[in-house]
């Protein structure tokens, strides 16, 4: 795949949001809607096409959330998550100096994923994910219950 055909900007108002790429990332429609409001979306295309969205949240004057970031399925494995975390990181750092970002307790490749880009484990959100989702979410064989929390400095990218 050719990287450099790889556009990343900001979804226009306009545009539906890509629900599809989204709920790779969040179990549930509701989940979704209760950022993706408040958040920054970012699409990647390639050739016109999306095949890559982040919703980035303020927290506040130094702080951002990465709430979702997920790629097309038929497109993993490629590079297109890190190069477009990549283009986020930079975005954003220049306005912020952290990025935090949430995974599941068992989404090792998710946590791999963070530690590979810079991300270092900063805390834990116990039984994030009995409380906030209706129903159990099994992943690698194993229920969801509490949701790592990684951040980035943004100011310490080289």
């Amino acid at each position: 795949m050719n990287v450099s055909s790889l556009l990343a900007g900001r979804l226009p108002a306009d545009v539906p949001l890509p629900m599809d790429l989204l709920l790779l990332a969040d179990e549930t429609p509701a989940a979704i809607f209760a950022y993706v409001h408040d958040s920054e979306v970012w699409v990647c295309r390639q050739q016109q096409v999306i095949v890559a969205v982040a919703c980035v949240l303020v927290l506040d004057a130094s702080c951002v959330e990465l709430k979702n970031l997920a790629v097309a399925e038929v497109m993993q494995g490629q590079g297109i998550g890190g190069i477009f975390l990549q283009q986020l990181k930079q975005h954003y750092r220049a306005t912020h100096a952290q990025m935090l970002v949430g995974t599941a307790d068992v989404g090792w490749s998710q946590q791999r994923f963070y530690l590979r880009h810079g991300f270092v484990r900063v805390g834990t959100r116990e039984r994030f994910f009995i409380e906030n989702y209706p129903e159990p979410i099994i992943e690698n064989g194993q229920q969801l219950v509490d949701m790592h929390v990684f951040a980035c400095d943004l100011q310490d990218m080289g």
